[in-house]
């Protein structure tokens, strides 16, 4: 794995967009004060491809990573593997319990994507670069506090992680498979042979036997087919004696259902009463009819009644308004009368009013006057004007005035009104003299209506006539229908006896029309029918026993042959049935004969089959022990350790000054150092310094970056890069000299080594440096070149 550009927001101290651009850069340090965001761009790698970072302890906890105060944070990382791009991104939102990943994909650059969630990126980059999140924190990213892991770990650990780092799993996988495919070649082995067993009766022995019953079957169908036609022509002959005896005893069953009913006489003179008494209710209706058409005739003949109704009432009408007329003039000539004295009245309180105020006129003068006009009387402006209330004999006299108004305008209205009454009533009068001026002889008009109202009558009561009548008229019809439908019943039911006897070709004497002749002499001719009939169906009965008894003897032979040779067929058996029947028996002891034959080639088959899985489980099972993870993985393990112990050794002699070297313990497998400047004494690598621990840890680790490809099956994984965050400012000067010349050396070749420090000397040394600064809201990475 390499990284080309990493891209944060929200994560740890960055809290701003910050994209780090690592393209074309092989050798680089991070640096920066402490604090400031150097050891999260390396979490923030870890945490885009595997979810988790290291020093967080707790493996995909995710809430850490959020910037303090942000409310989500997002990682993408840009990364080559296998000469291949991909980009994995991670987002993670805060929460009221935590934070979760809200959104994780993995894609190819500018192409499909390889997984859309947490779970699936971890699986997919496990994949892709062949290392679990522990082995790329030991292998390719060192943090802070991880670095002298690989160095401490027990031998188990050590192994898992080289098995893994160098691909070795796949000889586990072989031998896996081996297994797999030995049980795979026992399940064949085991299936065959009970197979060959299922197949013991495929003998040339059975091959003859059935041969012969395939004969069999043969002959005897060519002689069932050869006999057929004799056999239907029997059966045929047969149902048709059969056919001629059911129709025989049926035309006797019709026979004795030839019955005259007995109330098939009566039948006649109940029509005739019906008829007469239909013919006299008609007659009595159409003279009903003419006696209401006659007094219809007399009353429409005296005209309409209505007009003369109308006459009668306005007459009644005129009297009240002529009465009404004479009271209205009364009460208009009173009203009128009325208005003298009231307007009487009114004059003499006017003038009342009137000398009141002339004897008060200087009241009256006041209120015309104004400061500072003229006076009306003397001419003079006005300086004051004299306050003066009014006489109580003026305000009486102007209340007496006003009554007496009232009271006159009071009588002129109810004058005016009772004039107009008597105006309506003439209105009134003259047009009730117009509308009766037609009838001017009043007793004649009331004789006329009387004669009129009479004639009425006279037209209902023969209307209820009319209708007793009618109800009588539909009475005999109903009575006349109920015998009529009686007799279409008889007819129908001697139709039904008569054409019963002709559907079965009976030959009944013809009709001649009369029901009462036609039925009797049906039901004598059915009587003398029946003996010769029942005769016949005697005589066809036993014709067919005959033929059927031939029949049967013919076929029973054949089914009794058919039966010797266990063929599955009844003893009623048609010929049809038989032939049948012998072609499914040729054709299964044919089918029975292929698959004996077929069975002695499978068994030649299997009998190869068996000896040939015996031989590949002998050699998948020898194969599957000799892969065996304890025996030839460890040995692998072992052997890898010891060659990266001699490789991590001179390393470190060259990082201590010829101190030290390291050692693999060959029964415990557990890693020595070896101090050269106390007589090679072998000890435990725990007994180590801070410093020296670490120098023998980046001794391991270069080592391990050196000759991964040298050492590592096909398609293990790529140390690509290498990335270190630990304490170089533990080591002396000479030692950090050696240190920095050794990582300079490792960045000359194929890979990206990347240095996490604050040392400045080591920094300085570095081709390119991204400097990290903390700001007030957050940090900020500069690129710069040496």
């Amino acid at each position: 794995m390499r990284p080309i550009r990493l891209e944060v927001q929200g994560f740890g101290a960055f809290r701003d967009r910050t994209e780090i651009d690592f393209d074309g850069v092989d050798l680089f340090a991070l640096v920066g004060p402490t604090g400031s965001g150097k050891s999260t761009v390396i979490d923030a790698m870890c945490f885009a491809l595997y979810g988790s970072v290291p020093r967080y302890g707790h493996k995909g906890s995710v809430a850490p990573v959020v910037t303090m105060g942000a409310q989500e944070a997002k990682v993408s990382l840009t990364f080559e593997a296998a000469g291949h791009r991909y980009v994995a991104t991670r987002v993670v939102r805060r929460h009221k319990t935590g934070a979760s990943t809200k959104e994780a994909r993995l894609e190819e650059a500018g192409g499909e994507v390889l997984a859309g969630s947490a779970g699936e990126i971890n699986t997919a980059v496990h994949e892709l670069l062949g290392l679990t999140f522990e082995h790329f924190t030991r292998a390719v990213v060192l943090p802070q506090n991880e670095f002298a892991r690989f160095l401490h770990d027990t031998p188990g650990d050590r192994q898992d992680l080289l098995v893994s780092l160098l691909g070795f799993d796949i000889y586990g996988r072989m031998m896996q498979r081996a297994r797999a495919v030995a049980d795979e070649h026992e399940v064949d082995a085991r299936l065959a042979r009970q197979r060959l067993a299922d197949l013991e009766h495929c003998t040339p022995d059975q091959v003859e036997i059935h041969e012969q019953w395939v004969s069999a079957y043969g002959e005897l169908r060519e002689e069932v087919r050869a006999a057929r036609a004799a056999l239907a022509q029997l059966e045929r002959e047969a149902t048709e004696a059969r056919h001629d005896a059911d129709r025989q005893r049926e035309v006797v069953t019709r026979l004795r259902e030839v019955v005259v009913p007995a109330a098939f006489e009566r039948l006649a003179a109940d029509r005739e009463r019906s008829a007469a008494a239909m013919e006299a209710a008609a007659a009595a209706v159409a003279t009903a009819a003419a006696a209401v058409t006659t007094r219809q005739g007399e009353l429409d003949q005296l005209g309409e009644r209505d007009p003369l109704v109308a006459v009668r009432a306005a007459y009644t009408e005129l009297d009240q308004v002529r009465a009404a007329r004479v009271g209205a003039v009364k009460k208009a000539d009173a009203a009128e009368a009325a208005i003298r004295p009231a307007a009487e009245a009114l004059a003499e309180a006017e003038h009342a009013l009137e000398s009141l105020q002339v004897a008060h006129a200087a009241h009256a003068l006041v209120g015309a006057l104004a400061v500072g006009e003229p006076c009306p009387v003397c001419d003079q402006p006005v300086a004051k004007v004299p306050e003066r209330k009014a006489p109580a004999a003026l305000a009486g006299a102007k209340k007496r005035v006003d009554t007496a108004r009232s009271t006159e305008r009071r009588a002129r209205d109810a004058a005016a009104q009772a004039r107009q009454s008597v105006r309506g009533l003439e209105e009134r009068e003259q047009a009730l003299s117009a509308q009766v001026a037609e009838h001017p002889d009043r007793a004649a008009l009331d004789k006329r209506l009387e004669a009129l109202d009479a004639a009425a009558t006279g037209v209902a009561e023969a209307r209820k006539v009319e209708a007793a009548a009618r109800r009588d008229e539909d009475t005999a019809r109903q009575g006349l229908g109920t015998v009529d439908r009686k007799l279409q019943h008889a007819v129908s039911a001697f139709r039904a006896q008569r054409d019963a006897l002709v559907q079965l070709r009976a030959e009944p004497p013809p009709e001649h029309g009369a029901l009462s002749t036609d039925w009797p002499a049906l039901a004598a001719w059915a009587a003398a029918e029946v003996p010769a009939r029942a005769d016949a169906a005697s005589a066809a009965e036993k014709l067919a026993g005959q033929v059927l008894k031939s029949r049967d003897a013919q076929l029973g032979g054949l089914v009794s042959r058919a039966l010797e040779l266990q063929v599955d067929v009844g003893k009623r058996a048609t010929a049809d049935d038989l032939a049948d029947a012998l072609v499914r028996a040729e054709e299964s002891s044919k089918a029975d004969l292929e698959r004996v034959k077929a069975g002695i080639e499978e068994r030649a088959r299997l009998e190869k089959e068996v000896e040939r899985a015996g031989s590949e489980v002998q050699v998948a099972r020898e194969l599957a022990r000799l892969l065996d993870a304890k025996h030839f993985e460890r040995w692998l393990a072992v052997e890898a350790l010891e060659l990266l112990v001699a490789g991590a050794s001179e390393r470190l002699q060259e990082l201590s000054a010829g101190q030290y070297s390291l050692a693999a313990e060959e029964a415990s497998r557990d890693l020595l150092v070896v101090d050269h400047n106390n007589a090679d004494e072998r000890r435990s690598v725990r007994t180590l310094s801070g410093g020296e621990t670490f120098q023998a840890a980046l001794a391991l680790a270069l080592a391990l970056a050196d000759q991964l490809a040298d050492l590592a099956a096909d398609g293990a994984a790529r140390l690509e890069s290498i990335f270190l965050d630990e304490g170089f400012g533990a080591l002396d000067p000479d030692t950090l000299e050696t240190v920095a010349g050794t990582i300079e050396s490792l960045g000359a070749g194929d890979r990206m080594v990347g240095v996490v420090t604050h040392v400045r000397e080591l920094a300085e040394r570095m081709p390119v440096q991204f400097r990290v600064t903390k700001g007030p809201r957050t940090a900020v990475v500069e690129q710069v070149t040496r």
